[in-house]
């Protein structure tokens, strides 16, 4: 499955010159280079690409001067998929005019298609030096997730009056929500322009802060009692003077809060104020008392709902209206939120909705997600601060007790209770950052104690705590999943066509990382390779290397190619695999085995990486443009960005048939992929989403690691005029089968992020409705 970006335009005011230069003044330009260019325009408006082309070329050789008939047959090339003799056309014409922008534009579309990201985005940022501001260049350097581009778009947008208008329309927001929403999804590439980068977190804050919460759901009336647990021994005065304030701006009244601790100074602070506001108290911790203990005491003494806060962590002024109002959609797991985090020693001058933010450059957003069991068992990205009923805390202390820290606590008392729900705004800010040892410590040994000692289950390890390609560092475990005790056989499934050298390569690369070679097949299913030395290079691979031949030729149909073979397969596990790819992982085998040992797991999905050691895949991503888009998009490899999200193995909402693990069972008790109606595009998305019918999980590893020379066999769906139809017509039969509301929503990431360039870019504002409905999981399927 993959993924490409739209065309750009020209930039405004600019015009190619179409008379020859100067020297050439003198030359006659022959009438037949009019007829023939007369002749090349009707055949492109008749969108026959190719002769069009030809014709445009056979008019440059008798006025090679003529630049714009060079980029005209480009372009004519570049339309017909000819990738790369519209790359040859477009250098050609940069001879003649090294510094025409919009030629650089065009040759970066084109090396964009085939694949060559950092040669199309070295040709966009030539283009914008060559005409600063260029608006057609800057769009694609920012759409395409160029941080700085994305930035400098924002900053001239705002330049133009952009944050004026916003905030004269954030007053009525509420009002517009709808139609704006509506606006968003018909007109993605224009909402570029009022999102906001995640580097200027601080902005986007001021712009749209936290919406009000809807009232809470109680069939009694009464709201929910709501307790803030502050600990205090390691706040500083300031801090702790911070998080007063910001109790007595709370918009709810229907809170109470205790502090405990044993600082004699701040304890003197919290019972000045306790004496004017019998909501505040203050808990002493005995000489002999742990702080956990103190913790646990003060919780005993509470009914109703506890907000276990992380230290020093300040609530923003919505904070007890929204946690009230989670409270109240019972039955409801722990909740969580997201958070903001500045670096220590940053300044702060009082406190007001956190608008210390808009001007803290050092501020960042901790964007959580909806609960993972696999990814809790690696590390705890829920953080600290947790809202859990009295009565489960209570219930699950036997659990929690053994944690002899409070990060130890809350990663317990996320692993006891098995969920956590997720409310996505920033309804915290963090006093420090929460990637250090001292918490992967805590987390480590609360796993361990969940895991406790039966052999069947899985174990975890801890890898070295480093940096990663630069990034900051990040703590986490590395699950090690048992084999079962039988090795089951594995079927590689590869469907070829002319493309015999990358698939002897993958052959290769599976064999010799194989635990068990002995228990592999590689089948290739030939659909129709007529070329005598791709026939002949197949051949010896089934020789060398034991692999079987498919024979299946006739039209290329991937659903109907791949249940064919399949059909012909017993038993066992079943991996779906493209041909233009390379095995990096030792022991491959024996991972899928493991993790589809699990009965729960219906599908295992591999990252995938481009030559140039980015992300092509990490999972598909719903919510996307109203369609699907893959996680992790032209990231580094070892990014460890997003809380370490590329690095961890995870639940997803689907992964691409370009590397598709499943029981054979499973495959055919689910009826395998629609060869009618999905053909090529979405089949494997549809497959993962009758699995998640079915009440299995879909789960994405790391540590499966592949090259991806993407779309060499196939091609891009968007190249040709039948291919984009056939894709659309895959996609509106995906929305009448499963429903469009399915493809607007996605557990496994942030609402806040926006959908208008890949993922983790450009942030958005949540309203009210779309926070509930990530709180309570109401996914479609």
């Amino acid at each position: 499955m993959g993924w490409f970006f739209g065309k750009g335009g020209k930039a405004a005011g600019l015009r190619r010159p179409e008379s020859p230069s100067p020297a050439r003044k003198n030359r006659t330009i022959p009438k037949a280079v009019s007829r023939l260019t007369r002749e090349a325009n009707r055949l492109r408006d008749a969108q026959d690409f190719l002769l069009a082309a030809e014709t445009y070329e056979q008019a440059v050789e008798l006025a090679p001067w003529r630049t714009d008939l060079i980029v005209q047959s480009g372009n004519m090339y570049k339309d017909g998929g000819l990738l790369a003799d519209a790359v040859d056309a477009y250098h050609k014409a940069l001879r003649d005019s090294p510094d025409d922008a919009d030629i650089h534009m065009q040759l970066g579309h084109a090396l964009k298609l085939m694949g060559r990201r950092p040669a199309a985005m070295a040709c966009y940022r030539k283009a914008l030096a060559l005409v600063p501001g260029y608006e057609a260049a800057l769009h694609e350097l920012a759409h395409s997730g160029i941080a700085a581009a994305q930035v400098e778009q924002g900053d001239a947008f705002m330049r133009h009056g952009g944050v004026e208008a916003i905030l004269a329309l954030v007053a009525d927001l509420g009002a517009m929500r709808a139609k704006l929403e509506d606006l968003e999804r018909r007109l993605p590439d224009m909402t570029t322009w009022a999102a906001v980068p995640d580097s200027r977190y601080g902005l986007f804050r001021r712009l749209f802060d936290i919406p009000p919460a809807p009232p809470p759901h109680s069939s009694s009336g009464r709201q929910s009692d709501l307790t803030f647990i502050f600990p205090a021994d390691y706040v500083t005065p300031e801090r702790l003077h911070i998080q007063l304030n910001a109790l007595r701006l709370q918009t709810s009244n229907h809170w109470r809060a205790v502090f405990f601790g044993c600082s004699k100074t701040n304890r003197a602070a919290i019972e000045r104020i306790a004496v004017a506001d019998r909501r505040v108290n203050w808990l002493q911790v005995k000489e002999d008392e742990t702080e956990t203990a103190a913790e646990r005491r003060a919780c005993e003494e509470t009914d109703g709902w506890l907000v276990l806060l992380a230290s020093g962590a300040v609530p923003h002024t919505r904070a007890a209206e929204w946690f009230t109002c989670a409270a109240s959609l019972a039955p409801m797991p722990p909740i969580s939120c997201d958070a903001s985090i500045r670096a220590t020693g940053a300044a702060t001058d009082g406190y007001d909705s956190h608008a210390h933010l808009a001007s803290a450059t050092d501020t960042k957003l901790l964007a959580r997600w909806a609960f993972d069991p696999d990814l809790l068992l690696q590390r705890n990205i829920w953080g600290d601060t947790l809202v859990v009923p009295s009565t489960l805390y209570a219930s699950l202390s036997s659990q929690v007790d053994a944690q002899p820290t409070l990060a130890g606590r809350r990663s317990a008392l996320l692993l006891a209770a098995g969920n956590v729900a997720h409310l996505p705004f920033a309804l915290v800010d963090l006093a420090e950052d929460e990637e250090d040892t001292a918490r992967l410590d805590a987390h480590y040994a609360a796993v361990e104690h969940a895991l406790g000692s039966d052999a069947t289950s899985c174990h975890v390890t801890r890898p070295p705590l480093a940096p990663m390609n630069g990034d900051h560092p990040i703590a986490f475990l590395r699950i090690v999943r048992p084999l079962p005790p039988e090795r089951a056989s594995l079927t590689v499934i590869m469907c070829t066509r002319n493309n015999a050298a990358d698939c002897q390569r993958m052959v290769r690369s599976l064999i010799a990382n194989a635990t068990a070679p002995e228990l592999l097949t590689c089948l290739i299913v030939d659909n129709g390779t007529d070329k005598e030395e791709d026939k002949a290079l197949l051949t010896s691979v089934a020789l060398k290397h034991g692999a079987r031949l498919f024979p299946l030729p006739g039209p290329f149909n991937w659903s109907y190619l791949n249940n064919k073979v399949a059909d012909e397969i017993q038993d066992g596990i079943l991996v779906f695999a493209n041909d233009d790819m390379e095995m990096l992982s030792a022991g491959w085998d024996d991972r899928l085995r493991a993790h589809l040992a699990a009965p729960e797991i219906g599908a295992v999905g591999a990252k995938l990486l481009y030559q140039d050691g980015t992300i092509q895949h990490a999972g598909i991503l719903f919510g996307w443009n109203d369609s699907v888009i893959h996680d992790g998009l032209f990231e580094s490899s070892t990014s460890t960005a997003q809380m370490g999200r590329w690095q961890v193995q995870r639940r997803v909402t689907a992964v691409t048939g370009a590397f598709l693990a499943i029981r054979k069972s499973t495959f055919t008790a689910v009826g395998g992929f629609d060869a009618s109606e999905l053909a090529i595009s979405y089949s494997d998305v549809d497959l993962c989403l009758k699995l998640r019918q079915a009440g299995l999980f879909v789960r994405w590893d790391p540590e499966l690691l592949l090259f991806h020379f993407e779309s060499k066999s196939r091609g891009l769906d968007c190249l040709t005029p039948e291919k984009a139809a056939r894709d659309m017509s895959e996609r509106q039969n995906m929305y009448a089968r499963w429903g469009k509301d399915t493809f607007r929503y996605d557990q496994t990431f942030n609402p806040v992020w926006h959908d208008a360039t890949i993922p983790f870019r450009l942030l958005r504002p949540v309203d009210a409705s779309r926070a509930i409905q990530h709180l309570c999981g109401n996914d479609p399927i």
